[in-house]
């Protein structure tokens, strides 16, 4: 999470005061004065204000302002992602992926980051690329022999059917086209071109690894074409 563009929920919505403390901080946090954005976000994330708890947690996370400290960037992420913010989500779910600050869990992992994938585009790709490292570590692809597990433990049949795929690896990749297929729809084209650029590369390698195997590739353009028409505003 290199930047942050959220809105809060609370304050914003509900005290004026509120608001103009949160384009207060967001400034100086935007011009890296992060002791006084730290100062200033703060009582505002004591406060429940959930833009507020995830920047405090991205400076923790960073050591922006504020001696590193995973465990606190676990923590208010957490308090943020409860109130559904996207991305202290992501925050969280890229957390269980490291071990930092938390235990690792890659079913959490992916639980919050599905979650964030409803809100944060950034998500979707993410998710996309680390089905496909699981795919690729899971299997010869030239030889279509499966190797041991990849460490990157996602259930790659999650929310397939068992008998959608022809290998757990396949199952991957289905899962890593349709993320990656979604991103590469809401990504913008301009301010986050190379992570968009970087998710064509894998779907278009996905389509050439699995070239003799269209039904997946068809399966996998399905799944994504029914998330978007289902999470379409």
């Amino acid at each position: 999470i290199h930047r942050l563009e959220t809105k809060s929920k609370k304050g914003d919505a509900n005290n004026k005061g509120d608001a103009t403390s949160v384009a207060i901080a967001r400034q100086a946090y935007y011009e890296k004065d992060y002791k006084r954005a730290y100062k200033l976000l703060l009582p505002l994330a004591e406060k429940g204000n959930d833009y507020s708890q995830t920047t405090i947690a991205l400076m923790y996370s960073s050591g922006d302002g504020v001696l590193q400290d995973h465990e606190e960037a676990v923590k208010w992420y957490r308090l943020a992602a409860e109130q559904g913010n996207g991305l202290a989500q992501m925050g969280l779910g890229l957390a269980y992926i490291s071990g930092e600050g938390v235990t690792r869990n890659y079913e959490e992992a992916r639980r919050f980051l599905t979650l964030s994938a409803e809100k944060v585009p950034h998500a979707q790709y993410t998710l996309g690329a680390l089905y496909y490292e699981k795919g690729t570590k899971t299997m010869d692809l030239k030889g279509l022999k499966l190797l041991s597990p990849s460490p990157m433990d996602f259930d790659c049949k999650h929310g397939l059917i068992s008998q959608d795929t022809s290998a757990a690896s396949f199952g991957c990749f289905v899962n890593a086209h349709k993320w990656l297929n979604i991103s590469i729809a809401n990504l913008d084209a301009t301010k986050e071109m190379k992570t968009r650029n970087d998710a064509i590369k894998m779907k278009s390698d996905i389509e050439r690894q699995l070239r003799m195997f269209p039904d997946d590739i068809k399966l996998a353009r399905k799944l994504a074409k029914e998330w978007m028409k289902n999470h379409s505003k």
